[in-house]
């Protein structure tokens, strides 16, 4: 009876051996495998973690907007020597980046409210751009950018119907321009996070509102001339006076004091142009936005190893890249043409200045 029972436990203690062998051989396997899948699913470059403080420096060296429809269009270059990128706010799902710098270029802007086209003209005289840009921090697309272009500009009217001058109008005024520009989600960037190595992928168009109020003391001056003397004058005459001349004039006038002081540009668009404040990106779902290559890029701010992010046309062109570093945690440089998936956007040359980490 000692025997067997003997025999009962060394067998139980041998079963006991072999199960907790394979239990870990099991372990083993498992986490083999899930080492395994962790690798296949990992991706060589994930979207940047940023802390307080980080700033980034670019030269802008270009950067062309062209918007046009058949009754609204608007025209930018634009150039910035010193354009510094600074984070000073993380939360837990964004990050906020400030800006504050100046800027020179030329810009047009044309509009037509039914009676013929307006066009006007802008030479910006070093004015300041500042502001915020808000970014998710899972995607790096940009929620909210909300910048303010304020200075001195040379201004002339070169076309409009209201009434027949022998000279354009030609003025330097001091301008202030607030933008605020809200996208419904945090739009997918061209560099998109997370990414591999010789992955392709598409841009989606997203759906943003704009809104933009334009002040300055000449409108505030034309506004009180308008309400005060003009206004009045041509009502008087136009009761008084049947002619198309002062009707047009009147009209005008009239325009004038609805849409001044403060310009309200999506005011106009609803009031005037029968449009919404909400715009759409034209996005492309072809996968033409390619990381090939990594390469070695030198620009002010060193050298660095970059992904090479490339651009091609409906064509297959290569028609821009951006360079992005994975130690720096941003952009080293673009340059190209984004119209085929920015259609607003053509030339553009930026490169990285300085950083501080």
């Amino acid at each position: 009876m000692k025997a067997k029972i003997i025999g009962i436990l060394v067998c139980i203690m041998l079963m006991t051996t072999i199960l907790t062998t394979a239990q870990n051989l099991k372990d083993i396997t498992a986490k083999d495998e899930s080492d395994e899948i962790k690798q296949i699913s990992s991706y060589d470059v994930e979207a940047p973690v940023w802390e307080v403080g980080y700033k980034w420096t670019y030269k802008i060296y270009r950067i062309i907007v062209n918007y046009q429809y058949p009754d609204l269009g608007f025209y930018m270059d634009l150039k910035i020597d010193n354009f510094p990128l600074e984070v000073t706010k993380v939360t837990e799902d964004f990050y906020e980046l400030t800006f504050d710098s100046s800027c020179n270029g030329f810009s047009w802007f044309f509009v037509d409210l039914g009676d013929g086209p307006i066009n006007i003209s802008f030479e910006l005289i070093s004015p300041t751009i500042e502001g915020t840009i808000i970014l998710d921090k899972t995607s790096m697309g940009i929620k909210e950018v909300h910048p303010t272009i304020s200075g001195e500009f040379d201004v002339e009217i070169t076309e409009q119907p209201y009434i027949e001058l022998p000279f354009k109008l030609h003025k330097k005024v001091h301008v202030t321009i607030n933008l605020d520009i809200i996208f419904d989600n945090p739009n997918q960037p061209i560099v998109k996070f997370p990414f591999n190595l010789s992955e392709c992928w598409g841009l989606p168009s997203e759906n943003f509102t704009l809104f933009c109020t334009i002040e300055s003391p000449l409108f505030e001056n034309i506004d009180n001339a308008n309400r005060k003397i003009i206004n009045p004058i041509l009502t008087i005459l136009n009761e008084t006076i049947d002619g198309p001349m002062i009707s047009r004039l009147l009209e005008f006038s009239n325009i004038l004091k609805d849409i001044l002081p403060i310009i309200d540009v999506c005011y106009i668009l609803t009031e005037y142009l029968d449009r919404e404040c909400v715009f759409k990106t034209q996005g492309s779902e072809l996968p033409n936005i390619c990381c090939l290559s990594k390469d070695w890029i030198t620009v002010t701010a060193g050298t660095f190893e970059c992904y090479n992010i490339s651009i091609f046309s409906m064509f297959g062109i290569n028609i821009a890249n951006i360079y992005y570093n994975t130690t720096l945690g941003a952009i080293v440089k673009v340059i190209g043409n984004l119209e085929d998936i920015l259609p607003s956007v053509s030339n553009i040359h930026i490169e990285l200045i300085s950083y501080d980490l």
